[in-house]
């Protein structure tokens, strides 16, 4: 009966477990507004990531060409250049 009791002593106690928090990081990354001389204020504003912004600035340009060259009727348009750091 002993061997019952301390059986039934050891169910009813429970073990404290450890607390373990969870502890959330933040990605804290660095964002440029990019806002485009030339283009009126209702043009699309941007908030752009440091990771894309050369892209998005090449992106930007290559398009702003492709477009004056379109308005002077010029057949060879020129491809999207990337250009690294």
């Amino acid at each position: 009966m002993a061997s019952n009791k301390t059986t039934l002593q050891k169910m009813g106690k429970k073990k404290k477990k450890p607390r373990m928090e969870r502890v959330k990081k933040l990605k804290r990354q660095m964002e440029y507004f990019l806002k485009w001389k030339g283009f009126t204020d209702l043009a699309k504003k941007k908030m752009v990531q440091k990771e894309n912004l050369y892209l998005t600035v090449n992106l930007m340009t290559a398009n702003h060409r492709r477009k004056e060259m379109l308005l002077t009727n010029q057949e060879d348009l020129p491809e999207v250049f990337i250009l690294k750091e």
